[in-house]
């Protein structure tokens, strides 16, 4: 679910998604990056507990307790926290 925007956050939002395409086109200069991306055949896709909790961490209505439950599915995601 994505977080609804108001007037006032525009100027906030465009300054972002302009960060980070002026960091996506310095990425995207550099000749090992552009190699290894023209020889994808695909993107993986997220993991789903990965959208899980990005769509919690921007709902209004976060909680300690539901990332941790969130989190808490992962093993390998719990050691990494740890």
């Amino acid at each position: 679910m994505r977080k609804v925007l108001f007037v006032d956050d525009m100027p906030e939002v465009l300054r972002s998604i302009m960060t980070r395409a002026c960091v996506l086109r310095t990425l995207l200069a550099d000749d090992n990056v552009r190699k290894i991306l023209t020889n994808l055949k695909s993107l993986p896709s997220l993991p789903v507990l990965y959208k899980e909790l990005a769509d919690e961490i921007h709902s209004g209505d976060t909680s300690l307790k539901k990332i941790t439950r969130i989190i808490s599915k992962d093993m390998a995601m719990v050691t990494k926290i740890l």
